[in-house]
């Protein structure tokens, strides 16, 4: 997969941004949120990302790198 280098505007980045929080708002349940997720990264992307999730949410939950 190619990634473009172009810096997007800064109203267009804005306006994805919004639309994919707003296609994960949609999502019904967890099985659904599974498949929108499988489907849109590929597998290293995927727990990637779940690692970045988990880390974030234990961090807000009080916990420090280092017990993470």
């Amino acid at each position: 997969m190619r990634i473009s280098l172009k810096k997007l505007d800064p109203s267009l980045k804005n306006q994805l941004k919004k639309t994919f929080a707003q296609a994960i708002c949609d999502l019904k349940d967890i099985d659904e949120s599974d498949m929108f997720l499988s489907d849109f990264f590929k597998d290293t992307e995927y727990e990637a990302f779940a690692k970045r999730m988990a880390i974030a949410y234990w961090l807000k939950k009080g916990r420090t790198y280092s017990n993470i």
